[in-house]
């Protein structure tokens, strides 16, 4: 009889052992939550000390912070391209938004190549890599890449779209929305899109609590219109009324009036990671969800922190392509700052690894940065890249500013380049060599020593440019890229 009960209790234990182990093996959830337009400092955790975003700060507190992030291009599609499809623009043809030729066309030297304002369907999403993997996959929020049964979040990958649609901006933030953004038709008037999207996400999360899981939260805010609740509105315009009386020295009590109304966008985003954290923990998700938080793009000059890098959302110099990033793996240390720089693009071959899929069979430019996620792995060294053949208009540029002068004249904000970082060294190759007079010959920055970018050392360090330059053609020409661009007709240089 006890022989009996001893192999009950063997098998007993034994099942046990399976089950556990096969809860071990459970595949993890993964939450990329994207944000438009934030700019590098506007958190908490990067230094922010006017807008409060206490549950963003926890993520990176709780995570790893990557202090050298980058955007893959200065603009929204683009950006989000190279996130679903780990590839460089070269490769989607995504490359700028709607297209290249901005602004008037006598005042644009060269013509741009066509630009994808659709993600090709040839495209192995990331999303179509979970789908395909057993995970229950939703998009909530803005898409920018095409629409349809082919080229929306439905035909690449996505069994939800919640206010996804070709476009980059909504009409308003407040209900009633563009009759473009579906699943939030018939909102209650006077709703707040941050919200109501922070809502959708915390019910996909609840209701796909059983299975493997892929939310991309894809929010359309800070971008303008610049919209917030006026309740929250009033907070920081009484905050700012108060911290910024004489004496204080504020950094951002001189900033522009649209500052508070900012601050209060950020602010619902940042209540809606509490939510989505709140969720998977009621959940009991926590312990096996990846989050992602990062910027599609810099911001704008009018709304970040005016001490912040040059340049600004559309160009690409650093202000435009640096942003907050964080991932927050569990099992990891916490509060990590990783000084390697990192890319949008890196994303895709992240998650796949920690999902233990094999994707050595396709063509991805980002790298696994997950061993970094320990504080303790490596990469190989390796250069990042961004193409951006295209003029970019951007009505709030200051060109009374030496850094905006300099750079743009008085009809764009970026004119057609490509750029080139390795090892602290930035090139930026531009497609024009007298675009801009004198001041748009190649430029070369290291920016540890030269964060700003107001040092052009292209001069004096002439074998290193030239070193940098052909590998950034050879880059060019390995991923389909233009190496250089036709004359534009109907130019009229200025007088």
């Amino acid at each position: 009889m006890k022989c009996r009960y001893a192999m009950l209790l063997l098998v007993c234990l034994a099942l046990q052992a399976v089950a556990e182990t096969t809860a071990q093996k459970k595949p993890p959830n993964f939450v990329v939550i994207l944000l438009d337009d934030l700019g590098l400092h506007d958190t908490g955790f990067m230094g922010n000390d006017f807008i409060e975003t206490p549950a963003i700060d926890q993520l990176a507190h709780d995570g790893a912070t990557f202090t050298q992030a980058y955007a893959s291009a200065p603009n929204c599609a683009p950006s989000r391209a190279a996130i679903l499809s780990g590839q460089y623009a070269p490769r989607t043809g995504v490359y700028t938004m709607m297209s290249g030729d901005m602004g008037e066309s006598a005042r644009r030297k060269l013509q741009t190549p066509k630009n994808n304002v659709f993600l090709p369907e040839q495209v192995y999403t990331l999303a179509e890599l979970l789908h395909d993997h057993g995970y229950a996959t939703a998009h909530i929020g803005k898409w920018n890449l095409g629409h349809g049964a082919a080229r929306g979040p439905e035909g690449q990958g996505f069994d939800i779209n919640i206010g996804g649609h070709r476009g980059g901006v909504g009409q308003s933030f407040h209900a009633p929305y563009s009759k473009e953004l579906p699943g939030l038709q018939g909102a209650p008037a006077g709703e707040y899109l941050t919200d109501r999207l922070n809502h959708e996400a915390t019910k996909f999360i609840n209701k796909n609590k059983n299975r493997p899981f892929f939310l991309y939260l894809s929010h359309y805010a800070p971008h303008f219109p610049i919209q917030a609740p006026p309740d929250t509105v009033k907070k920081y315009q009484t905050k700012r009324d108060t911290f910024c009386r004489p004496p204080a020295a504020l950094k951002y009590c001189d900033m522009t009036p649209y500052y508070p109304e900012y601050a209060a966008m950020v602010e619902h985003i940042d209540r809606g990671v509490a939510q989505l954290r709140a969720a998977l923990a009621a959940d009991g998700l926590a312990d096996n969800t990846v989050i992602v938080l990062m910027s599609d793009n810099g911001g704008y000059a009018w709304v970040r922190d005016p001490q912040a890098l040059s340049g600004q959302k559309s160009q690409l110099y650093e202000g435009g392509i640096r942003v907050p990033m964080v991932w927050l793996v569990p099992g990891n240390a916490s509060g990590i700052k990783v000084d390697v720089p990192v890319s949008g693009v890196d994303i895709y071959p992240t998650v796949a690894a920690l999902a233990g899929i094999d994707t050595r069979q396709q063509l991805l430019d980002g790298a696994d940065i997950s061993p970094l996620l320990s504080g303790k792995g490596k990469l190989s060294p390796r250069a990042l890249y961004w193409y951006f053949p295209a003029y970019a208009l951007d009505s709030v540029v200051d060109d009374s500013d030496d850094q905006a002068g300099r750079r743009t004249n008085a009809d764009f904000s970026q004119v057609p380049a490509a750029v080139m970082l390795r090892d602290g060294w930035k090139l930026i190759r531009y497609y024009s060599s007298s675009e801009q007079g004198n001041g748009n010959a190649p430029e070369l920055y290291f920016l540890p020593d030269d964060p700003q970018e107001k040092h052009n050392r292209f001069a004096s360090e002439k074998k290193r440019g030239d070193d940098m330059m052909r590998e950034l053609e050879s880059w060019l020409h390995s991923t389909g890229g233009a190496l250089s661009l036709p004359a534009n007709p109907a130019f009229q240089p200025s007088p």
